[in-house]
């Protein structure tokens, strides 16, 4: 069933983020032809500071999808409801909080965009709009949780699907016909609500069972879930630093249309991110549940499995990227938006790096085991904002994603020796697979350079299109070798085999 329910949440959320992914860069495009670059750079950064600013989540919905793991595979819906009461309370106070914070930063925003030609008092507006739009997701947050638990994520990635795409379509055509930033906002607010709404519905039409009416606070459970959450908080926390703050060291010390450049990239990496991210997520509370049955040597071989799948998502990812990028943004949205090939280098190994570790991330977390990334991610959200702001001003834009790739590989190897402890896995092992892992990476990449130097179309799209099939074919044979050749990777080539077979049984029958 755990297999089963994973791969739902995962071909639905990868269906869906692939089809919203085309309508976000037709409008990313739509969006830079009528309103410019410096409007781009101030939607990156307002997203940017946002993310920083709900750190008061404290990691929250961690805390309690962990204490909801046990009750949601008992069926326990009585303990169910008690939890969620807690969980509805808590994100009440957490987005009057965060709307409080807004309030504030409101005031100072403007310092965070040099060579601004817009006026202040426009940027402080826009800001708070941008704000609600995530405050509202806070008072509704309760209901996606008790989907995700319950292994059927799948039902609110649909819901998301929906709500998505008409939003997407219909800012494509405000911004055509009115060209107004602040109606793009207004239309984010619109939609984001609707979409909160009809989860919460669904809610209590899929799991009418819960009830949290008249449910009193059970304060031994509260208690419980405040203990999680002082160790959650500080890794939230420090993840945020790590991860929201490059655009806003880019738009604060080089300039906001630098900024503007940056999210383009940004934004096609976001959305790969997002793929992992779903990928991963799909195995999440499948983790968690298998995590409580306690088997030692299954939660290892399955780590090891995963291991390779994040190579996998990985390799692909770094092929696709570094073939791919700079033709692709030439053609969606000119060559005049290219950054140096440098910048974008060291954006694919950061990117690879947070492949690599999203299955330490998830055993840790659906585990428990939050106190134990505390050390690495103080380390890393130290190293990164104190190197990227240093090298920033020294060496300009490739500082800033410098100082992220440096302090990526030291919290990467801390995390993985600290996991390896845990799961009783061979740490030498695992360190030598990750380095034959990167070895393979760099092979594939000079091998498919000097294919393409051998001959390579002129005209962009079949350019593209000639790239991604020769990427294609040598990254699947590739990785059916390394499977199939491979005795730790039973479990992943028994799911293989049976997904293979189905297909097969359909279209022979």
């Amino acid at each position: 069933m755990r297999v089963k329910n994973s791969s739902l949440n995962i071909i639905f959320g990868l269906t869906s983020l692939i089809l919203t992914s085309i309508l976000g860069f037709v409008l990313s495009k739509v969006f830079l032809q009528n309103l410019g670059l410096e409007f781009n750079g101030l939607n990156g950064v307002f997203n940017n500071i946002i993310n920083i600013l709900a750190i008061t989540e404290l990691g929250i919905a961690g805390a309690i999808n962990y204490a909801l793991y046990k009750p949601a595979s008992q069926k326990d819906y009585d303990k169910i409801s008690s939890i969620l009461v807690i969980f509805k309370k808590f994100y009440k106070i957490i987005g009057t909080i965060i709307f409080l914070l807004s309030l504030i930063v409101t005031v100072f925003i403007p310092i965070f965009f040099k060579d601004k030609t817009i006026v202040d008092n426009y940027i402080r507006f826009s800001f708070i709009l941008c704000s609600i739009n995530t405050i509202v997701s806070y008072f509704f947050a309760y209901n996606r949780n008790l989907f995700y638990v319950m292994q059927k994520n799948y039902v609110t990635t649909i819901v998301d699907f929906v709500f998505k795409t008409l939003k997407y379509i219909t800012q494509i055509i405000t911004l055509i016909i009115f060209k107004n930033f602040i109606l793009y906002l207004l239309i984010n607010i619109f939609y984001t609500t609707l979409n909160n709404i009809a989860i919460y519905v669904l809610a209590r039409i899929y799991y009418h069972e819960v009830n949290i009416k008249n449910k009193k606070v059970d304060k031994k459970i509260e208690k419980s879930i405040l203990d999680s959450v002082k160790s959650l908080a500080v890794v939230q926390l420090l993840s945020t630093l790590i991860n929201f703050t490059d655009n806003l060291i880019i738009s604060t010390f080089i300039s906001v249309n630098t900024s503007g450049l940056y999210v383009n990239y940004s934004f096609i990496f976001n959305q790969l991110t997002q793929i992992i991210t779903t990928i991963f997520h799909g195995f999440g509370a499948s983790i968690g549940n298998l995590i409580t049955e306690n088997n030692g040597q299954k939660i290892k071989n399955i780590f090891i499995n995963l291991q390779y799948v994040a190579f996998f998502i990985g390799l692909f990812c770094l092929l696709g990227l570094y073939f791919l990028t700079e033709p692709f943004i030439t053609l969606w949205i000119g060559q005049e938006y290219l950054l140096s090939h440098s910048v974008l280098i060291i954006l694919i190994i950061n990117l690879y790096l947070l492949v690599a570790r999203q299955p330490i991330n998830y055993y840790m977390n659906t585990g428990g085991y939050f106190k134990k990334l505390i050390f690495p991610f103080s380390l890393e959200a130290i190293i990164n904002l104190v190197i990227s702001i240093i090298l920033a001003l020294k060496i300009g834009l490739i500082g800033v994603f410098l100082g992220t790739l440096i302090s990526s590989v030291i919290s990467y190897f801390i995390s993985a020796l600290r996991l390896s402890k845990i799961i009783d896995l061979d740490f030498k092992k695992y360190l030598r697979t990750q380095l034959a892992f990167s070895f393979i990476a760099l092979f594939n990449v000079l091998i498919l350079q000097f294919i393409f130097h051998l001959f390579i179309p002129e005209q962009l799209i079949i350019k593209l299109i000639y790239i991604f099939i020769i990427i294609c074919l040598f990254y699947f044979i590739e990785c059916l070798i390394m499977i199939f050749k491979n005795k730790e990777l039973a479990y992943l080539k028994n799911i293989l085999t049976k997904v293979i077979s189905k297909i097969f049984r359909k279209e022979y029958v």
